[in-house]
């Protein structure tokens, strides 16, 4: 059970890793297809990273003796896939903002 809960946090944060880094190259292009792709897949990648904070954490350790020997949180990876998200979301902002001025002058 334990391995199934870590192989579904695994898969769920390269998910949202992966659309996160699209989602930058998306909204590096031109087009108003390209812009809400990077959107949508920012959007989605912010809320596999809220889903793994509130719902597939995990954390494990292992003590002998009374000393822990290693320790796991899922919760630091999942912090940074929300960052990653939330920079491409940023980006694909900005850049279509940039986009739209340059057009007007």
């Amino acid at each position: 059970m334990f391995n199934l809960l870590i192989g579904i946090a695994v898969a769920t944060w390269l998910a949202g890793i992966a659309s996160s880094l699209l989602a930058i190259r998306f909204g590096r292009g031109p087009g108003p297809r390209r812009f809400w792709g990077a959107i949508a897949l920012s959007v989605g990648a912010l809320l596999l990273g809220r889903l793994g904070l509130t719902r597939l954490a995990v954390s494990a350790s292992k003590t002998v003796n009374g000393e822990t020997v290693w320790s796991f949180n899922s919760r630091w990876f999942y912090i940074a896939l929300i960052a990653l998200a939330s920079f491409a979301l940023i980006r694909t902002l900005w850049a279509r903002r940039s986009r739209a001025q340059s057009s007007v002058a």
